[in-house]
C-alpha cells in the first residue's frame, strides 16, 4: 500500500512540474536570449596579452588577472 501511495506522489510531483514548465515555457529556446556571446579579452588586452607571450615564451601569462595580483 505504501508503494502505491508513493508511486502516486511521485506520479503528482512529475506532472506538477511539468504543468510548471509549459507555463513558463524553460524549454523555449525560440525567444530572445538575455545572454549574448562576447570575447574573453579586448581588443588591447589582447594585443598586450601576445606582446607579453612573446616577450617571456618560457613563462605562461595569465590573461585578466590583477596587477596586485
Amino acid at each position: 500500500m505504501s508503494k502505491l501511495i508513493g508511486f502516486v506522489v511521485v506520479i503528482a510531483f512529475v506532472a506538477f512540474v511539468a504543468a510548471l514548465l509549459k507555463k513558463k515555457n524553460i524549454g523555449d529556446v525560440s525567444g530572445e536570449w538575455s545572454f549574448y556571446p562576447r570575447k574573453p579579452l579586448s581588443g588591447l588586452e589582447q594585443v598586450l596579452f601576445f606582446r607579453l607571450s612573446k616577450a617571456l615564451p618560457e613563462h605562461i601569462i595569465l590573461a585578466q588577472v590583477q596587477l596586485s595580483s
